[in-house]
């Protein structure tokens, strides 16, 4: 074993930070690892366009590559074709929800934790939910950004986009599969 010599630091002081700093290696590991495991089986994937333009492509994961309104446990990934700011994109989640028919002091709720969660996307960045029974993690390119606790949030966030009365009917198809 080699032998480091800092005068300031003790030897087990030393094994010991050795010992946090591969700890946290792991959970970092391991909080990504979440996402990849859960994210193996593609159910379908599209590309929102408005005009011309498209603005995002979005791909659905369950555990098993199949998504019916029961399932709870998902991921739904959005890639970024554009640079979209956080202001745009919480307001257009609101205007979704809205469209769908969720009280705005529903979705208000969330406010103060989706401007702490969400940052600034610009092209090519990926934003994905982890739809769960327990809460919703959020992943910004892959590394966990945090979580919205609580059965609630994540089945009205995922309707946006899955909802049989969702503002893009084409797109809810191919994500689910049924194009």
């Amino acid at each position: 074993m080699f032998r480091v010599i800092i005068p300031f630091i003790s030897q087990p002081m030393l094994q010991g930070l050795l010992i946090l700093n591969c700890l946290l290696c792991l959970s970092y590991a391991s909080a990504n690892e979440a996402l990849t495991l859960k994210t193996e089986n593609l159910v379908g994937q599209s590309t929102l366009k408005v005009f011309a333009w498209e603005i995002y492509h979005s791909e659905l994961y369950t555990e098993d590559g199949r998504y019916d309104e029961s399932t709870d446990n998902y991921v739904l990934k959005i890639t970024y074709l554009r640079d979209i700011t956080q202001q745009q994109l919480i307001k257009q989640t609101y205007k979704q929800l809205s469209k769908l028919g969720v009280d705005e002091s529903i979705y208000q709720r969330y406010d103060a934790q989706l401007k702490q969660l969400w940052p600034d996307v610009s092209k090519g960045d990926s934003l994905s939910a982890h739809i769960q029974p327990t809460g919703t993690d959020f992943y910004f390119n892959g590394n966990a950004i945090g979580s919205v606790k609580g059965a609630d949030f994540g089945p009205m966030f995922g309707s946006i986009w899955l909802s049989p009365n969702t503002s893009q009917p084409d797109l809810r198809k191919q994500l689910i599969g049924a194009l």
